[in-house]
């Protein structure tokens, strides 16, 4: 017998035990160790374990691992079996009807002339307390399901573990969908310790091992070695394929190359089978049992980067499809190709491995299906943008930021694809249309680039409210990064552009946007002007979003100027608009300032609680600014109260925050509230220091 790859399992050894006269099947050992799988091990023997369990079929895209899981759990469990296990490697048959001859041939039964296979099968079987692992049924599965059933049927001490892409879909059967590798979670890849124990990387260090004996984990390789093990998604094979990269490249330099996964993902592996070579042989040996209808919605699903749901699905049906969206879906789940994310709530969302997406796209290539397929997906991201302009500021808004959430990287690809297209207009208004969103979330550098970019393109001067929006983002996001200058320059010319063209919803925002510039700089009656401006025209318009907006910037304005009645009024005004339309955001907002002021007016219990309600609903909405201002206004009430350790505490976890997101305004006001709180105990010594970096801001 040949040495078995890493991919594949032999043929199963037979033993004839002393005095017994019928044989003992057994699994043959895989010659290197399984990693990462106890749990999934453990799971597979639970199941078989159950006294009415027959049937326990492994699923999973090529490559991730079922064959090698499949004999792990028959070798953990062989022994419970009076005639053991037989392992059946059904890869090579192409004739469904051959599937009980691979059978007898694996167990070592003679055929014979006078009875046909499949009814041997049975009779020889009929006694036998077994577990027959059938590998690889993917390709068979139509006809052979029924012949597993007929032979469970007839065999009742015979249990079944099987290996297929798609389910066998027979009574009885248990489904086990086999998982990619653990994969290492961002943030750790500079602790050696937490990184190693991840699966995915313990696979890929030890297959590196074995081809380079040197190779070890070190602080040096760690983030590649981690980068690559998330570019591949935690695909077995893919990782295996890589890792025996090492015998010419560095970690850095394979995970460069893996931008192109398909190309460098192969073997020299001579008794690796024919599907296993490469991973694109893996991909297209599944791809290949798809139909003709299945295989043109598979490449175009493909266009989708980080997931999709089924209406995004459905926006690329075309006339004459056939086949609708959620009944393709629903074949590609069940054949492994696609695979539902896990979600307790919302519509369900559904996503392809990245390397089985790199296939598809290949595919799209191939048949020069790209650039329609990459314009419908454009299409449908602008009009997501554009709902989510509105939908954002209401009831549910909390709905359309998780939605944003999802889909922020089909948005990233539908935006880069409308700049390599030069569709600069459609790009300013799907960016433009999601500013909001891309502030709250703190994407600060990332959409700043985007915006110099776009408005600074010369196919994207024309007078737009896209580009009015594009240029009200880019103002707020330089200002949150400290550029002021910059921040005016953008919001003047968004003002201009929404007058011209007559755009009252934008230049509701675009004023109070302005105002609450020059309010940060000091220019608090130019500041007023614009807020009044922008509270009168959503009045008109019937903008309560808007004006709620408007009356937290002007009760900023009044603040600042100690008019202290007026200020409440407008923060109350604007609490009172977003409690009637169900809105969290600018709520938040409003709610926090409320404690700062009611911690002025001397109500400190009054001030926590609108601290508290403000906290919970900026966590709600993942406003991680506003969550800092509020643990900024629990220091200030921390410290009315005389508890100067907590004060401290929560203005240091505050500054951590604004830190992070890259805003230096709020990070000196946290540097001058610490060093202030130092001045107060006499420590002039931390003060100073605290001081000078709240300057350096």
């Amino acid at each position: 017998m040949s040495r078995s790859s890493s991919f594949e399992q032999p043929a199963t050894s037979l033993t004839v035990p002393p005095g017994q006269g019928q044989p003992v099947w057994s699994v043959v050992a895989p010659p290197t160790p399984t990693v990462g799988r106890e749990a999934d091990i453990e799971t597979g023997v639970r199941m078989l374990d159950a006294a009415t369990t027959r049937l326990v079929t492994l699923t999973g895209p090529g490559g991730i691992g079922k064959t090698r899981l499949a004999v792990e759990i028959a070798r953990r469990i062989e022994g419970d079996f009076v005639h053991g296990a037989c392992f059946v490697p059904l890869a090579p048959v192409r004739d469904p009807e051959l599937v009980p001859v691979a059978v007898a041939r694996a167990l070592g039964i003679q055929e014979s002339r006078d009875i046909a296979t499949s009814d041997l099968m049975l009779n020889v079987l009929r006694e036998r307390h077994l577990l027959l692992v059938l590998d690889n049924l993917e390709h068979l599965v139509d006809e052979a399901a029924l012949w597993v059933s007929e032979l469970l049927g007839a065999c009742p001490r015979v249990t079944a573990l099987a290996t297929s892409r798609i389910a066998l879909q027979i009574a009885g059967e248990r489904r086990f969908l086999v998982a990619p590798l653990d994969l290492p979670g961002e943030g750790i890849d500079d602790d050696i310790e937490r990184l190693a124990e991840r699966a995915a990387v313990e696979l890929f260090v030890q297959r590196a091992g074995a081809v380079r004996l040197d190779f070890t984990l070190t602080p040096a390789n760690a983030s590649a070695v981690a980068g690559i093990c998330r570019v591949l998604d935690g695909v077995p094979l893919a990782i295996e394929l890589a890792a025996a990269r090492l015998r010419v490249l560095s970690p850095d330099a394979l995970l460069a190359r893996l931008t192109d996964r398909l190309d460098v993902l192969r073997s020299d592996l001579r008794d690796a089978p024919p599907r296993h070579q490469t991973m694109r042989d893996a991909i297209a040996w599944s791809h290949d049992l798809l139909s003709t209808e299945e295989q043109w919605w598979f490449r175009r699903l493909a266009v989708f980067t980080g997931g999709f749901a089924l209406d995004a699905a459905e926006a690329l049906e075309e006339a004459g499809t056939s086949v609708p969206a959620i009944d393709v879906v629903t074949s590609l789940v069940d054949q492994s190709l696609v695979h539902r994310l896990p979600m307790d709530t919302g519509a369900p969302r559904f996503r392809m491995l990245e390397v089985i997406r790199e296939y598809g796209l290949d595919c799209l290539d191939a048949l020069g299906e790209t650039d329609a397929v990459r314009d419908a997906h454009a299409a449908w991201c602008l009009e997501l943008a554009r709902r989510a302009d509105t939908g954002i500021e209401g009831s549910d808004q909390l709905a359309w930021l998780g939605r944003l959430d999802a889909e922020l990287d089909n948005i990233r690809g539908a935006l880069a694809w409308l700049r390599e297209r030069e569709r600069i207009v459609d790009a300013q208004e799907m960016v433009g249309s999601i500013w909001e969103f891309l502030v709250l979330r703190g994407f600060y550098t990332e959409a700043r680039a985007a915006y110099e970019a776009l408005v600074a393109h010369p196919q994207g001067g024309a007078l737009t409210a896209g580009r009015a929006a594009s240029l009200s983002g880019l103002g707020i996001v330089a200002l949150r990064q400290g550029d002021v200058v910059r921040a005016l320059e953008a919001l003047n010319e968004a003002v201009v552009i929404c007058r011209q063209i007559d755009a009252r919803r934008q230049l509701v925002r675009a004023t109070a946007c302005r105002g609450f510039a020059l309010h940060t700089t000091g220019r608090v009656d130019e500041a007023y002007v614009d807020g009044m401006e922008s509270l009168e025209l959503a009045k008109d318009t019937g903008d309560h979003w808007g004006e709620a907006n408007a009356r937290v910037h002007l009760g900023l304005v009044f603040l600042q100027r100690g008019e202290l009645d007026a200020a409440w009024a407008q923060m109350q005004a604007g609490v009172d608009l977003c409690r009637e339309m169900g809105e969290s955001w600018v709520l938040s907002v409003n709610l926090g300032n409320l404690s700062s002021l009611a911690l002025r007016r001397g109500e400190r219990e009054l001030a926590a609680s609108y601290k508290e309600e403000a906290d919970h609903l900026a966590a709600q909405v993942g406003d991680m600014l506003n969550r800092a201002v509020s643990l900024s206004a629990l220091a200030d009430i921390d410290r009315a109260r005389g508890d100067i350790e907590s004060a401290e505490r929560h203005l240091r976890d505050s500054l951590a925050v604004v830190q992070e997101l890259g805003d230096p305004y709020s990070a000196g006001y946290a540097l001058v509230s610490l060093g202030s709180l130092a001045t107060a105990a006499g420590e002039i010594g931390r003060a100073v220091p605290l001081l000078r970096d709240a300057i350096a801001q």
